[in-house]
């Protein structure tokens, strides 16, 4: 759940740190680019509009390059430009093309082939998240409906007793249900916090060594991931807890 949830995090934040550098002709005035400004943010799959003027991208430019460009500020070389960030890059092509169809707009950096890597990417890890949490799920089920049916059958002769005596389906399901939800309760419980303590651990002390790359920005913190671990391996653990039991001790009623 740790892998999934950040693999998934990791797809989302590629796509939306994407960005495709949008630039206006040089002869429109400052309303022409406030008014391009408010046309993008207009468009469906546009989700955030930055502005950019021509003077700050030289200085930044110059801050980069150690003042490859200085005395180049009266006849400043480059264009004004806006950064663009889409709600859903699979749309990108199309909305681009709708950028590109607005008066005073010259050109795009955006790239397709990026656009795609990043796509197919962020697909193929959710992919992948899927597979691997349906078969871990799968394996767990195995195991804990497996566990529980060996409980129940240590108990048969207890149900077989409580039928003869009148007792209804239900009045014997409930106790196993119950313990199953018990058990469930507290197994999932311990795992969470061993899990996220392991997990704040480990992040804390990789990052200690690895504090020059940028990789742990693109992981969930242990505070972001507690609620996930919670909700998930409890509701988990008290519903497979309830049905296992449930439903091992459905063959043992019919004496």
């Amino acid at each position: 759940m740790v892998f999934t949830a950040n693999v998934d995090y990791l797809g989302a934040k590629l796509e939306n740190d994407y960005q495709a550098d949008v630039f206006l002709s040089k002869e429109i005035t400052d309303r022409d680019i406030e008014d391009i400004g408010v046309r993008m943010n207009r468009l469906d799959n546009v989700a955030k509009v930055e502005y950019y003027s021509k003077d700050s991208r030289l200085a930044d430019f110059n801050a980069k390059t150690d003042g490859a460009a200085a005395g180049y500020e009266h006849d400043n070389p480059l264009n004004n430009s806006y950064k663009v960030s889409f709600a859903n890059l699979e749309q990108a092509d199309s909305t681009i093309q709708q950028i590109m169809d607005i008066p005073g707009v010259q050109s795009t950096t955006s790239s397709k082939d990026k656009i795609d890597k990043i796509v197919a990417t962020t697909r193929g890890i959710k992919y992948g998240v899927l597979i691997l949490m349906t078969l871990l799920i799968a394996i767990s089920i195995f195991i804990i409906s497996n566990t529980i049916k060996m409980t129940v059958f240590d108990r048969r002769k207890d149900i077989n007793i409580m039928k003869f005596v009148g007792a209804t389906d239900w009045f014997i399901r409930w106790p196993f249900i119950i313990e199953g939800i018990v058990i469930g309760l507290v197994g999932s419980l311990l795992a969470f916090l061993v899990v996220w303590q392991g997990y704040s651990m480990a992040t804390n002390s990789i990052s200690k060594f690895m504090s020059n790359f940028n990789i742990f920005e693109a992981l969930k913190t242990a505070n972001q991931m507690a609620p996930i671990l919670l909700v998930c391996l409890v509701g988990f653990g008290v519903v497979i807890g309830s049905l296992g039991s449930a439903i091992s001790v459905r063959k043992h009623l019919k004496v």
